[in-house]
């Protein structure tokens, strides 16, 4: 496997490759397959399914057997290099059992050796980076690769995709949420004010997915504590929003303000167009965040015809046209045109700067009509 993406002109060229269109159709098939589906809904889970499901879990005890260690520092907690090292080392042994649930790589022209080492390096990718110790949406794009990859490969199929989001998805989520608050990973690559999230952007994706087919819980629901409470065992969107809130002080317009705009759009369906729309822009189109994806036979970089890494990958079915990506945008979160969620955080920020000027102002006027002969206070 290899790191493709060194300059930005390969960072255009990205957008060109079968890689690209298979994550962009994979992640928007997630979306799709859970759309009016709650966490809590029945949804079957595949042995491929649970045998990754266990991991998880697997991985959930490790962050009790390695608690973080005292040191100085308050992130960034040196503890969770244990916990990476472990997951490294366990990693291929994992991606080789997930794929004998159901013999996969056999027929997609790919040895199971071969496979299994694709798909631990992207597992080794998806829960931060131990040199660093951080974590942000470039390891969730990993995470979302691996899964994408093994689809591809065969041990998960189109039928496992509302598993893959309300059962796998979550659980990987809440271990994250773990390995943040635990080890107090820093965020990777974070845009502060102009980001979505400082770790994350596809929950809110699949979130939004799953509350379209109702009427019930509006875009507005993120500003009210009691509905996200009742909601978050329901709804990912609901649960990401309210970890937010747990971890960041101050009012939710201030440290996530896109988030906070966003909640005043008319209906989820376009809040899922403009998050995928901007999941294209702000993860996919930057390079910070893409140029640590590896690519290999399950992802290629190029096709069959090119010689390239790549030639000979499994194929689950026909690729979209290459070059066009809106070819791809064939479904729910595809259909309504590019204008219906415009991209206001220009003007967010500059509403919060505005605001921060005229309190400083006022502050300002307040201590000049102050007397000047006003001494310090008596003891």
């Amino acid at each position: 496997m290899r790191k493709e993406i060194q300059s930005q002109a390969r960072l255009k060229e990205f957008k060109t490759t079968p890689a690209y269109t298979h994550l962009i159709e994979f992640i928007q098939g997630l979306a799709e397959a859970v759309a009016g589906k709650s966490l809590t809904d029945e949804v079957a889970v595949s042995p491929p399914v649970q045998c990754l499901l266990d991991d998880l879990e697997q991985m959930t005890i490790w962050v009790a057997e390695l608690p973080p260690l005292q040191q100085a520092m308050r992130y960034g907690n040196k503890a969770f290099i244990a916990w990476h090292r472990r997951l490294c080392e366990l990693s291929t042994a994992m991606a080789t059992k997930l794929l004998g649930t159901r013999n996969a790589a056999a027929d997609a022209g790919v040895s199971v050796e071969q496979a299994s080492s694709e798909l631990a390096e992207y597992l080794n990718d998806s829960f931060g980076n131990a040199t660093r110790i951080d974590y942000g949406t470039g390891h969730e794009l990993a995470f979302a690769a691996f899964l994408c990859a093994a689809e591809r490969v065969g041990s998960f199929t189109a039928d496992d995709r509302p598993a893959l989001v309300l059962r796998v998805f979550q659980q990987y989520l809440e271990l994250m949420r773990l390995l943040q608050s635990t080890y107090f990973l820093e965020p990777a690559g974070s845009h502060g004010v102009w980001g979505l999230d400082d770790y994350q952007h596809l929950c809110f994706f699949f979130g939004a997915a799953q509350l379209s087919q109702q009427r019930e819980i509006a875009p507005s629901a993120v500003h009210d504590a009691d509905l996200l409470e009742d909601g978050h065992k329901q709804w990912m969107y609901l649960a990401a929003v309210r970890f937010i809130r747990q971890v960041k002080k101050g009012p939710f317009r201030e440290h996530s303000p896109y988030l906070s705009d966003i909640s005043g759009v008319d209906g989820w369906l376009k809040i899922g167009v403009g998050l995928l729309r901007m999941y294209e822009v702000e993860v996919l189109g930057k390079f910070p965040v893409v140029q640590h994806l590896t690519f290999g036979k399950l992802l290629p970089w190029g096709d069959a015809s090119s010689g390239g890494e790549g030639a000979g990958a499994a194929a689950s079915g026909p690729a979209p046209s290459l070059g066009d990506t809106d070819a791809i945008r064939r479904g729910s979160y595809g259909t309504a045109p590019r204008s219906d969620l415009p991209d206001n955080r220009l003007a967010v920020l500059a509403k919060i700067q505005a605001d921060k000027k005229a309190a400083a102002a006022a502050a300002a006027a307040a201590v000049a009509a102050a007397p000047a002969d006003a001494g310090p206070p008596s003891a």
